[in-house]
């Protein structure tokens, strides 16, 4: 089971309520409990945060309730992980370091970086999917 860090879904509920949703009935239609995220270091099964973000879409009905939600986010929704990447020197080092500490923030979640001349190429993959299947909502 990969895990994730609650506080990736910071300003969910306000989001869903501007939206005309109920999140704390969207939260529990994907199997999650409100208490779950008080604490954002709390760690939750990351398939149940995709199916948390896809109730939201098709609740709200907002396609793009995901985008919505992380433009209204600080860098604090990834925990430690901006503070040690701050530490480097370089960008390549940032990106070595955020590989290297990302599972703070999420496990079952990949950073690569692959140098080619003047450009870097970023791949980022995930172990995990939601059981829903990735679904593209249109209103």
């Amino acid at each position: 089971m990969y895990l994730v860090r609650s506080g990736a879904a910071a300003g969910l509920e306000k989001l869903a309520q501007e939206l005309g949703g109920n999140p704390i009935d969207i939260i529990h239609s994907a199997g999650l409990s409100h208490s779950q995220f008080r604490d954002p270091d709390n760690y939750i099964a990351y398939d149940k945060l995709a199916e948390l973000m896809e109730i939201s879409c098709q609740r709200c009905r907002s396609p793009l309730f995901v985008l919505q939600l992380a433009q209204r986010q600080s860098s604090t929704v990834l925990g430690a992980l901006p503070l040690i990447v701050s530490q480097t020197r370089t960008v390549g080092e940032s990106l070595d370091a955020a590989a290297r500490y990302l599972y703070l923030h999420a496990s079952g979640v990949h950073i690569n970086s692959e140098p080619r001349g003047h450009v870097v190429r970023l791949t980022l993959t995930m172990d995990f999917d939601s059981p829903r299947g990735c679904l593209l909502y249109t209103s």
